[in-house]
């Protein structure tokens, strides 16, 4: 085993004019342009036995088989093993669509083939520019965040701002230095939803990640890879949600790119010498089916039918899942990983993490430092935590049917993959 050494690059990943933004369902109108451009940017570790990607993508979420065609295309094109390559998804409700198949329109094809394209190039260009560096972590803290599980007079549960409810307000750093001593690159960890710019934006933007990108870059060299955090229920505290909203998106990515450059200066170094990367799916069970038009209906046009409630679905939101009917219900995998690079770690999950999970699964992390990834090698719905069941709301009841699923995972669902994940973690 020889030194550690690591790439990075950079590729745009921008949609053409037309294609439509992921992330609201009320949103039913293509993209009129980009303000500020999307990008994979991706680090290649290699220690002279063992290599990993890590591609950080300003995309709402990927889907499980465009990840394979990925995975496939990269490990025919470097020999890089799939079990140790890793999409994780910024989440961004302002990128464009993360699927397409035979359904689809040529446009929408057109772009899922450049969009593959350009993260396997990625890793490619990655591979090319290695060299040998040392790694070391800091964190701090940055608090844009805020559960946005509300609960109202009538005990319903809203998506607002609920200032009691859990938040995880760390940034973690782990910056990748050259023999020069000089960044080549700074890998941030955080948890909070990209939507600063609600859905009356149809521009396409990694909207406050991409703000924060920024604003480090223009402080220290080298590249900002931005890894989203367990933010199912948590939002930014500042959301007007007007079409002129890029001064707040601008604000809140400045926020967190002070505590990035605050956790710079105070740096400790990081054991490197091993490699190692474990992938799998987890089948989980269902809940029963929920009536598929009512809980919709609020969040598309008004006086549609369930066929074309599906139809539109299928048209803004084109996606494949997974489906196996067992003895005892319905169940649909995802995606749980994991990677370490000496004594940092990385937690992946394919889905949408509550903040409980992700701070659970940190706590029990025998690493020095563990970053807890949501929406990486596909995304199959949200996996609320036990306790959200007993109160409802949209992440439990509506948002699966978004995802093609009859219903939202069972309860337990998210502990069983905690446990999973602390076991590859500290295996």
């Amino acid at each position: 085993m020889s030194a550690l050494q690591a790439g990075v690059s950079r590729r745009t990943i921008s949609p053409p004019t037309g294609i439509y933004l992921m992330g609201y369902g009320n949103r039913i109108q293509g993209n009129i342009g980009i303000h500020d451009e999307l990008f994979v940017t991706t680090v290649v570790f290699d220690n002279g036995s063992s290599r990993a990607a890590l591609l950080t993508i300003d995309h709402t979420f990927i889907n499980s088989l465009i990840v394979q065609q990925v995975q496939t295309q990269i490990t025919h094109k470097t020999g890089l093993a799939a079990e140790s390559i890793f999409l994780c998804c910024s989440h961004t409700h302002a990128s464009p669509i993360g699927y397409a198949d035979e359904y689809s329109s040529p446009e929408d094809r057109n772009y899922i083939t450049y969009l593959v394209n350009q993260l396997v190039g990625s890793v490619v260009d990655a591979i090319s520019n290695l060299q040998p560096v040392t790694i070391a972590t800091a964190t701090d803290f940055a608090q844009i965040n805020i559960n946005r599980r509300e609960r109202q007079p009538d005990g319903s549960i809203i998506i607002g701002n609920n200032p009691d409810g859990p938040v995880d307000s760390s940034v973690q750093v782990v910056q990748i230095v050259s023999q020069t001593n000089k960044p080549v690159a700074t890998l941030v960890n955080y948890a909070c939803h990209p939507v600063v710019m609600g859905p009356l934006n149809r521009y396409a933007s990694a909207d406050w990640v991409g703000a924060m990108r920024r604003h480090v870059e223009s402080k220290l060299e080298g590249l900002c890879l931005f890894i989203q955090g367990a933010t199912a229920d948590v939002n930014p505290r500042k959301m007007r949600w007007t079409v002129d909203s890029w001064d707040e998106v601008d604000e809140q990515g400045k926020t967190v790119a002070q505590a990035v450059l605050r956790a710079s200066s105070q740096l400790e170094s990081l054991d490197v010498g091993y490699i190692g990367a474990q992938q799998t799916n987890l089948w989980l069970r269902l809940m029963p089916a929920h009536d598929y038009g009512a809980a919709l209906r609020t969040f598309l046009p008004a006086g549609l039918s369930d066929d074309e409630i599906r139809a539109k679905l299928r048209e803004i939101f084109p996606w494949h899942v997974s489906l196996e009917n067992r003895v005892d219900g319905v169940y649909s995998p995802i995606h749980v990983g994991c990677l370490q690079i000496g004594t940092w770690s990385v937690a992946t999950v394919g889905t949408e993490p509550f903040t409980e999970t992700g701070l659970t699964v940190k706590a029990a992390s025998a690493r020095k430092v563990t970053f807890f990834a949501g929406y990486t090698n596909g995304c199959n719905s949200y996996l609320p935590v036990a306790s959200a069941y007993l109160e409802g709301g949209y992440e439990v009841e509506t948002a699966p049917l978004f995802y093609g699923l009859p219903a939202g995972f069972a309860q337990g669902s998210a502990e069983d993959v905690s446990e999973a994940l602390i076991k590859m973690l500290n295996r």
